[in-house]
């Protein structure tokens, strides 16, 4: 009897709350239509007021996360930095090494020869916040290569004539400088330095360390065990380099490089071991980390792009005209010729004369109409010999912004803007040769830009400083 009661109320009371629902939706409809809006009308601008607040806590959420997510990354970023400083300081004493530490907790690094630069790359060990760098870096200056100019030829006396002008200290073995006059050019101006000669009577004219630049020739300790191609390949482009499944290739043949290839998101390089020609073709762009050991010449043609690459011929290396080169080295045994093209910092332009026997040697560098950022050197074997006539020529459209090191002649036309260390400087009159002659020489130290810094191998005690980063999440 209770339970039909119970039942009976819940339904008259269900009964009366739906139809005060009604009375209370037929007023508010009525309301809504005298003031000329339909309900669902009504519906869609509260739906819209939802989206929207729903759409601001969304992008708050996302706005926050980001903030977040940077503030990890800056935190990850200064204690890799923090690492890698101590890494250098740990290892500065040897230029060479390749080695690698670890941090149990965020950082592993590991220091890698980059030609004649110093590559760390680093990563983090944390699985919830990777993180990878990669630091290239080079050597500061120290006090010898202050001066603008450094003659370490000791047993002939420098001349110097026509319009040359040098800002810096001038280091020599000899406090002695004759005036020339030479006919048809300018006479020397009384104030043609702007500095003071500074006395070394034990200048040493090797400075570099040789056997950095022998490994980078020695083509058997690198490609041990690269892949050898089943097929010839003789075009690289992006199309074709993803059919390799290795990254270190043996190429028996002449091949060429065309087209753009672009690097990816990561450091992982493309070396390759050529038996023969290599061809960069007309308008190839590569930002690829590219590393070529060739047994025979490297061509590069005209209005070529190339970023991050290492380039050595066995014999000679030729770049075509209104070539752009970033971050590239050259290295070459028998010649290197540029012509009206720009080398962006930091790049090395290295020529290597293995003089041996009494062969007479005529390796040389030729740069004309061209602006280099960064380094050209010349070494030889053994400093002084008679036989060896090779040199660096620098053009009088050219300019160089770094160091020009030459351990046998140099033939300055141009102008350079940071430090000439040279073993004797070389005028042409036609077939005429003067020896240690400063004709024309223009150098001003105080244009180097301070944040230059060299390549591995010229101090004993290297201080390491950034060159450029790169990071990658």
């Amino acid at each position: 009897m209770f339970h039909n009661y119970f039942v009976r109320g819940l339904e008259v009371t269900l009964e009366s709350i739906n139809r005060k629902l009604k009375y209370c939706s037929n007023k508010l409809f009525a309301s809504f239509s005298d003031s000329g809006y339909s309900f669902t009308s009504i519906l869609i601008i509260i739906f819209l007021i939802v989206s929207m607040l729903f759409g601001i806590i969304y992008f708050m959420f996302f706005e926050n996360m980001m903030v977040i997510g940077r503030g990890n990354d800056k935190r990850l970023q200064l204690t890799t930095l923090n690492a890698v400083d101590k890494y250098l300081i740990y290892f500065q004493n040897d230029n060479s090494i390749i080695a690698g530490t670890e941090d149990s907790t965020l950082v592993k690094s590991r220091n890698v020869t980059h030609g004649l630069y110093s590559v760390v790359k680093t990563e983090t060990n944390n699985k919830r916040d990777l993180l990878t760098a990669v630091f290239t870096f080079g050597i500061k200056p120290n006090k010898l290569f202050s001066s603008a100019i450094i003659l370490t030829r000791p047993e002939v006396t420098p001349t110097v004539a026509g319009n040359t002008n040098i800002t810096g200290n001038l280091l020599m073995a000899k406090r002695k400088i004759n005036k020339g006059r030479l006919f048809g050019l300018h006479p020397l101006n009384v104030n043609y330095l702007n500095g003071e000669i500074v006395v070394d009577e034990d200048i040493n004219p090797k400075i570099f360390n040789e056997t950095v630049l022998k490994k980078i020739f020695d083509f058997f300790t690198h490609n041990e065990n690269n892949e050898e191609l089943d097929e010839a390949i003789e075009i690289i482009n992006e199309f074709t380099m993803y059919k390799f499944e290795s990254k270190s290739l043996q190429i028996p043949n002449d091949i060429s490089i065309e087209g753009f290839l672009k690097k990816g998101n990561d450091f992982e390089s493309l070396i390759l071991f050529v038996n023969g020609i290599t061809r960069f073709t007309n308008e190839t762009k590569s930002t690829y980390n590219l590393l070529i050991y060739s047994d025979s010449t490297i061509s590069i043609g005209e209005n070529v792009h190339i970023e991050n690459a290492i380039l050595v011929s066995q014999t000679s290396i030729d770049v075509g005209s209104n070539c752009i080169l970033k971050n590239v080295q050259l290295f070459a045994k028998d010649s290197i010729t540029i012509s009206d093209s720009e080398f962006l910092f930091p790049s090395v332009i290295g020529l290597y004369v293995e003089t041996e026997g009494e062969n007479k040697y005529e390796n040389k560098i030729d740069i004309s109409s061209s602006v280099i950022n960064g380094t050209v050197m010349l070494i030889s074997s053994i400093v002084g010999l008679d036989e060896n006539k090779s040199k660096i020529k620098i053009d009088e459209e050219s300019v160089i912004h770094g160091l020009v090191y030459c351990e046998n002649n140099l033939e300055l036309y141009g102008e350079v803007k940071g430090c000439v260390y040279t073993y004797n400087f070389l005028y042409m009159d036609g077939k005429k040769e003067y020896l240690n002659w400063l004709v024309n020489v223009k150098v001003n130290r105080h244009e180097l830009d301070d944040r230059f810094l060299l390549p591995m191998g010229f101090v004993e005690d290297p201080k390491y400083s950034l060159i450029k980063e790169e990071w990658y999440h």
